[in-house]
């Protein structure tokens, strides 16, 4: 939940694989339930691509690398204290088996032919399905970070 009515930052790993994407069953709000890609709060002081390797390492077990963002959305449910601003990265496979760790009931494999049959998170879904149609677009360019160093 967003504080002190400032939106948060959050990203989102999206890791495909042999035509299969990684997905987690959230068990908190928002979309407790529902299946999207695993991803969480940036941290004070890390990057996004930092953020989203942890993430997916906390909620999966799986270690990935991570690439260039490819969608943005933003969470508005005010009414549930909800304000984020969410990126999502595309993010490479290395190594390790999905085992669902901190705020997820289920993490998984799922064969992007089988997401009817599937609860995914609308928007989740709809980068997915751009994502089959070969419609998202992979920034060209990487993250530029400015630091204080």
């Amino acid at each position: 939940m967003s504080s002190d009515n400032v939106p948060g930052i959050g990203v989102g790993a999206l890791i495909i694989r042999e035509r299969r994407v990684l997905l987690v069953q959230r068990d908190v709000a928002p979309h407790a339930g529902m299946w999207t890609v695993p991803g969480g709060k940036l941290e004070w002081g890390e990057t996004l691509a930092e953020a989203a390797v942890r993430e997916v390492r906390e909620e999966t077990a799986v270690t990935v690398s991570a690439g260039a963002p490819v969608y943005l959305l933003q969470l508005l449910a005010v009414s549930s204290g909800y304000h984020y601003v969410i990126i999502d990265l595309l993010c490479h496979y290395q190594r390790g088996e999905p085992v669902a760790g901190s705020d997820v009931r289920q993490a998984a494999w799922i064969s992007l032919d089988a997401l009817s049959g599937v609860p995914v998170e609308a928007q989740t879904l709809r980068m997915l399905e751009l994502q089959v149609r070969g419609a998202l677009p992979e920034f060209n360019n990487p993250i530029q970070e400015m630091t204080d160093a």
